[in-house]
């Protein structure tokens, strides 16, 4: 095979997967359990109204708005939250919050449902995806930042709190 042939193939590839617009998930997080995280620190959430999904909104879209909270990293070092505060068409307002022993964020997010997920970019750069499990109860989410060689991604686990579900 020739040089300019894969080089060909390969930014074909490399176009194809970009322009995806849900991720590649690792089988890794298929075979994780939710729970508590292992952060000696809870996320922090700033009060944040949630909007019940107006009747028009598909059950299946519907069905994220609340609150989520779980772990996040391959240690579990992350503790983390989530509301989907707001659904607006095929877009949704995030409360994106984490905390670890040393550190913690808190941020408000765009984010726009695309098939079975939700895609955001965060502000300090990096992708987050997030989609729900069969159950409808657990929510696995990564997050990709850098490119090539460099890219880091990590796996979390988000489960709903009884009653902070929002039905429609």
């Amino acid at each position: 095979m020739s040089l300019t042939f894969r080089t060909v193939v390969g930014s074909a590839l490399v176009g194809l997967l970009s322009a995806c617009t849900t991720a590649l998930w690792h089988p890794w997080i298929d075979k994780q359990v939710a729970g508590p995280s292992a952060s000696p620190r809870q996320a922090r959430l700033v009060s944040l109204r949630i909007v019940k999904p107006p009747p028009s909104t598909p059950a299946k879209i519907a069905r994220w708005c609340g609150y989520w909270h779980g772990w996040f990293g391959y240690s579990k070092e992350f503790d983390m939250k989530i509301v989907f505060a707001r659904i607006e068409g095929d877009e949704a307002i995030i409360q994106y919050s984490w905390a670890t022993a040393n550190a913690q964020n808190v941020s408000i997010l765009r984010g726009k449902f695309s098939g079975d997920e939700v895609e955001m970019k965060l502000p300090v750069g990096g992708h987050l995806s997030i989609r729900l499990r069969p159950n409808g109860n657990e929510m696995e989410i990564v997050q990709r930042t850098g490119r090539g060689e460099i890219a880091l991604e990590f796996y979390g686990l988000l489960t709903t709190r009884t009653g902070q579900r929002v039905s429609r």
